[in-house]
């Protein structure tokens, strides 16, 4: 299986997410099943995404047609600014892509943030949660 799924914290709503690559259209749609229904919580999600062994350009180009069937999830404003993204790798990609989103969400330094060491995401989010994590 291309993806990992797993509940740091269910009772907070907190996941992480590893992806590896290769990623078929089918295992993306799965994976887009399996998180839509977070978003439709009322609880803030607080998301780990660890993409360190996910090639996202070469998965954008493979995956490009597939990325645009999905629907984007649906958070209300509040429900937003609780919730937090730590990603996990990436490169300097991430950060480009994160500074732009800065810029569009204004308050982006508290929504996602890139990390190159785990700990240090885990913290983050438990810090964003209210509490520890496993």
């Amino acid at each position: 299986m291309p993806y990992d799924f797993e509940w740091l914290d269910e009772n907070r709503n907190i996941v992480a997410i590893r992806l590896s690559s290769p990623v078929s259209p089918e295992e993306l749609e799965e994976l887009h099943a399996r998180v839509m229904p977070l978003t439709e919580s009322t609880l803030p999600l607080f998301l780990l995404a660890d993409i360190r062994n996910f090639d996202l350009l070469t998965a954008y180009s493979q995956l490009g047609d597939a990325l645009k069937t999905l629907s984007l999830p649906s958070m209300d404003n509040a429900k937003m600014q609780g919730s937090r993204v730590a990603i996990l790798g990436g490169g300097p990609l991430v950060g480009l892509v994160l500074s732009f989103a800065k810029d569009y969400l204004n308050e982006g330094d508290d929504l996602v943030k890139a990390f190159n060491n785990e700990d240090e995401a885990r913290s983050w989010l438990q810090e964003a949660g209210g509490g520890s994590i496993a």
